[in-house]
């Protein structure tokens, strides 16, 4: 049982350190989100594209059936001084990257000037509910086993110290617990316009093509590339 988020934390290093292959690296806390869809909506602007194959259009059909998403993407730089970078997908593992063209197709319209801002609190009476959130934690510690060790009351006092220090405006969050946006940062290619290079496979092989990537997009002892998809 994982009774408070600290003990997840703690789950989640104790099984990446048993699998060492993941790289992984300690759990974090976040008390805030960044506003991506603001950041996409209003910095970057959508080309058709996005809504249309991601699934997020409605239901696009055809006498193979109902698309539903991607399986995976790939982003690739763009080779005209005007256009952002492009992305190539498919459907499944065994298909071929669309579009056919192999040229990718575009998403994002501008690059952001500046990193995310952080998103607005939804108003604590809409997901509190009063004292129906702190009566499910009261119900959990009847049923857990855990909590029998740990203190019911303690247990329950606990959370409802937690749901007390959420801030109902995300400006009054105390400045110990804000964190700057780690992965914006225009020197890496992923964030600027036309690539340097042609298109094409490496003429020393993927492998090498691999390792040039990731020197290119800042990729070198580890980092995590995550935070450049939008």
């Amino acid at each position: 049982e994982i009774l408070f988020v600290e003990d997840m934390m703690e789950s989640i290093d104790n099984t990446l350190a048993k699998n060492t292959q993941y790289l992984g690296k300690p759990a974090e806390r976040l008390h805030f989100l960044w506003d991506f869809s603001s950041w996409v909506k209003d910095e970057m602007g959508l080309h058709p594209f996005f809504s249309r194959y991601t699934g997020q259009g409605g239901a696009d059909a055809d006498e193979e059936g109902t698309f539903r998403g991607m399986h995976d993407f790939l982003v690739r730089p763009s080779h005209a001084l005007d256009e952002t970078p492009r992305l190539m997908y498919r459907m499944h593992s065994t298909d071929n990257y669309l579009p056919e063209t192999g040229r990718g197709a575009l998403v994002i319209k501008h690059i952001p000037p500046g990193p995310p801002a952080m998103a607005k609190l939804a108003p604590k009476k809409e997901w509190a509910l009063d004292k129906k959130l702190i009566s499910t934690v009261v119900k959990f510690s009847k049923f857990s086993v855990k909590v029998l060790d740990y203190g019911a009351r303690k247990f329950v006092d606990r959370w409802q110290t937690v749901i007390d220090n959420i801030p109902d405006s995300i400006l009054l969050l105390h400045p110990s617990l804000l964190r700057a946006f780690p992965f914006f940062h225009p020197q890496y290619p992923a964030l600027q316009g036309p690539a340097l290079a042609p298109a094409g496979p490496h003429p020393h092989g993927e492998e090498h093509e691999f390792l040039l990537w990731r020197r290119q997009m800042g990729l070198t002892g580890g980092a995590s590339f995550a935070g450049y998809d939008p």
